[in-house]
């Protein structure tokens, strides 16, 4: 299975596609900058924004582990370390075990500013 890149990419004038683990990855950071409610067949998917919220970094890592684990049965395990920065972004640092498939290594992904 194989879907377009996000955020997309163009390389040699066609759209980017990715597959496997790469894939997965992409989907993951879909979910993340998705914001709950966005998705009127799927109120569910996504997370709440974390801007203007006083959740502990704990909270929120425990948060997002579930969410993902909850909407992809493919991954075995995860790691979230949220980082919050001066000027109120979030960061979280995923490292991602897909059972007998390995893992995707640890990625960064900032929500706040665009998602």
């Amino acid at each position: 299975m194989s879907s377009l890149y996000y955020p997309f990419k163009v390389s040699n004038g066609r759209l980017v596609v990715s597959q496997g683990l790469l894939e997965l990855k992409q989907q993951v950071t879909y979910l993340l900058r998705t914001r709950v409610g966005e998705r009127v067949m799927r109120q569910s998917f996504g997370l709440p924004d974390y801007v203007f919220e006083a959740s502990t970094r704990t909270s929120i890592e425990q948060e997002v582990s579930q969410q993902i684990l909850r909407f992809f049965s493919r991954i075995s395990e995860v790691v979230v370390e949220a980082k919050r920065d001066d000027s109120g972004l979030l960061k979280l640092t995923l490292s991602i075990s897909v059972g007998d498939e390995g893992a995707i290594p640890p990625f960064t992904v900032q929500l706040g500013e665009n998602g």
